[in-house]
Order: structure tokens, then sequence, then C-alpha cells
């Protein structure tokens, strides 16, 4: 039994909104994620590469990204090294069935560290695997919210 080609494009277009809504959820590892700046980053900070820094609540690490809109880039996996050093394991994020697209922008996402994380200074290493050029780490200080 075929489907009249109405109901057909209408799940069709149902499942292409489910998976682009999929596509905008956070991840497992984000406790939230936001489009464009937090506080004191400017466009000119991210244009090259992530940047890492300090949220304002206890625990908070904030990943503020530039990118597709579609196809963030994302951290998908914390891997802690020590008490004061932390992985981050990053990658642009493609949903399935879908392309990315050029709205190019910051993409904010809080990570919650707060299970390893006493406040003290913070060594954060990001790794994007298979792209070993992009690696890159900073140093966080103590947070204000001890």
């Amino acid at each position: 039994m075929s489907l009249p080609p109405t109901t057909r494009a209408a799940r069709l277009l149902t499942a292409a909104g489910l998976l682009l809504l999929a596509g905008c959820a956070a991840n497992g590892v984000e406790e939230r994620r936001d489009r464009g700046l937090p506080d004191g980053v400017e466009w000119n900070d991210v244009i090259d590469r992530p940047v890492v820094l300090r949220g304002d609540e206890q625990g908070r690490v904030v990943f503020v990204a530039y990118g597709s809109g579609s196809c963030p880039v994302l951290v998908h996996d914390v891997t802690w090294e020590d008490d004061d050093h932390v992985v981050l394991t990053a990658r642009r994020t493609v949903p399935p069935f879908s392309a990315c697209t050029s709205d190019l922008a910051p993409m904010t996402s809080v990570l919650d560290l707060s299970a390893h994380d006493d406040g003290g200074p913070l060594t954060v290493a990001v790794e994007f695997p298979g792209y070993p050029d992009m690696d890159f780490t900073t140093e966080l200080p103590a947070a204000d919210w001890q």
C-alpha cells in the first residue's frame, strides 16, 4: 500500500525537523548551550580557535567556538588527568542526513565539572581528534566563586 504524496512529504518534513532539533540539543557533556558570546569574550577571540574560561557558577567551565549553527564545534568528552588537569575532546558535530549551514556564529557551551573541580588553578587541554594542529592548552586561574 502506497502513502499519498502529502503524507509522505509530511513525514519527511517531520523527520527532518526532529533531526535539526537533535542537532541543537545538549550532548550530555554540556549543562547548556547558547548561540553568541559570553560577557568578556570578543568576536576576534574565537575566530582562530575556541576559548575556554571559568564560568560564573561553582564548577562551571565555558567553551566558546565559532562555526556553523547546524554543525557546531562541541566538547564530546571530559577526561581528568589529575586533580588540576582536565582534557576536553572537541569535534564538529554533524547531525545525520544533513548539511552544515553557512550561518557562522559563536556557540557557548557551559560544562559542569563540579564533581572534580575544586576551584583552584586548572590546566585545560583541548584536543581535536584527527586535527592535532588545532590542539591547545590553557591555564585557568583559581575561581572567584570559592
